[in-house]
């Protein structure tokens, strides 16, 4: 067999394409690794970063830039233009939240590093770069409408959270209904209107609504975890109303804001934080005061009222308990706590009614007053044979304040 020199020629061109092969596998191997190491570690330091700047933001420091640089040194990206370049921004420059309602709340950090490489050379790659980001929102406080401001709210996570199949009339103005399951209205009635467009929101099924558009299928609160934080403080109690020279009911002297007990519910009230022990039976006459909240003790009980009975009393418009008539702690058992609400068109209430327990029958009223109130139990009903007219506004009533918030949305 005859070996020719072109033979050995082209076997050696073969070997050191071999060899080039080999070293461009060891350096996608080796590079590569060390490339998508550093892709990680610098979005680590990205993120790290943009939620220092965040929460220093929210805590009204001015050197907020400053402490992301820092951060971001500390985890190997000291922005000495060279192996690493960092960039801090708020609003973002870039992406959906440059041109966020809100860009201002929200921190950009760019992070770019270079890796030299070691057996990528050979093919003449002397060095990878990597670019990631993050964005984090710095959210200062604020306070917000209890279940996105729907006028009426049922949160019986299990059937009817609302129903109402009687003969009463509904006009919601200024929010809509939320039913925490399932909510009726009356078939071929049309007795749940929303004169200014809103409309019905439910976890599960509404039955016979017109108003449109309904929303469907949105998330449940879970009952009673998600329900309590939403509260207003619960007071200690630990005062006895007085019976002032006005003859209206006043708070415990040197217990203001404290909650001054009394032993029945039906009278006239001065300004003030009342806890009311025994909340049942017929209410014959009125509940009546100004910049009053009623905290209910009683557990289990049933409020009805009767003839010429009636509730015309509005919420104060400061302090913890700025919009809120009347509430209660969450009971052990559900519609342990029945409340029947009947109007003698005379009078209107402003402010809301926080019952998370209770089932609220609202019978409505003869007249044509308007409760202003955010109107909330476990089961939302109506029996009777009056309207019912709700207009809700986020100005008369309770709104939870929300504490600043730090999260890293991108």
């Amino acid at each position: 067999m005859k070996n020719y020199r072109s033979e050995r020629g082209q076997a050696l061109i073969l070997i050191v394409f071999g060899i080039i092969a080999m070293v461009g596998l060891t350096a996608l191997a080796v590079d590569g690794g060390t490339t998508y190491a550093d892709r990680r570690q610098a979005q680590n330091a990205a993120d790290s970063a943009a939620l220092a700047a965040a929460l220093a933001k929210v805590r009204g420091d001015s050197q907020w830039q400053a402490k992301a640089l820092a951060n971001a040194a500390t985890n190997g990206y000291a922005n000495d233009g060279v192996t690493s370049t960092v960039q801090v921004y708020s609003p973002p420059i870039s992406g959906p939240y440059a041109t966020h309602p809100k860009k201002n709340e929200y921190v950009q950090v760019i992070v770019t590093s270079h890796i030299d490489t070691s057996f990528a050379r050979v093919i003449g790659i002397e060095q990878t770069t990597n670019v990631v980001q993050a964005v984090a929102r710095a959210k200062p406080p604020e306070v917000g409408a209890l279940f996105n401001g729907n006028a009426v709210v049922g949160l019986d996570p299990n059937g009817l959270s609302f129903d109402a199949w009687g003969t009463s009339d509904w006009y919601i103005y200024g929010g809509g209904l939320f039913a925490n399951k399932d909510a009726r209205a009356k078939n071929n009635k049309d007795n749940v209107q929303f004169p200014d467009g809103h409309c019905v929101t439910t976890v599960g099924t509404p039955y016979y609504f017109r108003c449109s558009p309904q929303q469907v299928g949105v998330s449940q609160y879970k009952y009673p975890d998600d329900i309590r934080p939403l509260l207003p403080p619960i007071p200690p109690c630990d005062g006895r109303a007085y019976r002032g020279a006005d003859g209206k009911l006043h708070e415990q002297v040197g217990k203001e804001g404290r909650g001054s007990r009394v032993d029945h519910f039906e009278d006239t009230y001065a300004p003030g934080l009342y806890c009311i022990e025994d909340a049942g039976g017929n209410i014959h006459g009125g509940i009546i005061g100004t910049g009053v909240t009623f905290y209910i003790l009683d557990q289990s009980f049933t409020m009805k009222f009767n003839g010429h009975g009636y509730f015309a009393a509005s919420a104060p418009t400061s302090g913890p308990y700025a919009g809120v008539l009347m509430f209660s702690d969450i009971t052990p058992n559900p519609c342990t706590q029945n409340v029947e609400f009947r109007g003698n068109g005379s009078a209107s209430n402003v402010g809301t009614i926080f019952m998370p327990s209770a089932c609220i029958d609202d019978r409505g009223n003869s007249d044509v007053f308007e409760d202003r109130t955010q109107l909330i139990g476990y089961r939302v009903t109506s029996n009777g044979t009056g309207q019912v007219r709700i207009r809700y506004s986020a100005d008369d009533n309770y709104k939870k304040p929300q504490p600043p918030a730090v999260e890293l949305v991108e």
